[in-house]
């Protein structure tokens, strides 16, 4: 049966992002000097994207390919729209922790900070999107 045009179209689109965003994080483990460091914060934030885009291309092959001749698709529908949805929140999160992350290291330019503050503040930007997909 194949996918609909504008399925198709979202598909290849998840896909080049996944490509894309496989390079990026490819290309940023190779380059890590210690001229050139990045912080943990930033690499959840790809990596939770990362999660999201492999499994909105698992849930177009799975619902569009593999169980498009069949009627009996409503629970695998149900169960893969939950994981869909739980991967949007631990995404968003992610992006709102890297946006947090900016924000304290600017004012940081004009304030101090003590290393365990920081410490802590990373730690709980690091496990929040994981307890958001909970």
């Amino acid at each position: 049966m194949g996918f609909p045009p504008v399925n198709a179209a979202m598909f290849v689109l998840r896909l080049l992002g996944f490509v894309s965003l496989s390079a990026l994080l490819f290309t940023v483990v190779l380059s890590d000097s210690e001229s050139m460091r990045r912080h943990s914060v930033f690499f959840n934030f790809v990596s939770t994207y990362l999660m999201y885009t492999a499994v909105m291309i698992f849930t177009d092959v799975v619902l569009f390919m593999a169980f498009a001749e069949t009627d009996q698709t409503l629970g695998v529908a149900i169960i893969f729209d939950t994981l869909v949805d739980c991967m949007r929140f631990i995404a968003l999160t992610a992006t709102l922790n890297l946006f947090i992350h900016l924000w304290f290291q600017m004012r940081g330019a004009f304030s101090d900070a003590k290393a365990r503050t920081t410490q802590l503040r990373t730690f709980a930007l690091l496990i929040t999107p994981y307890f958001m997909g909970l």
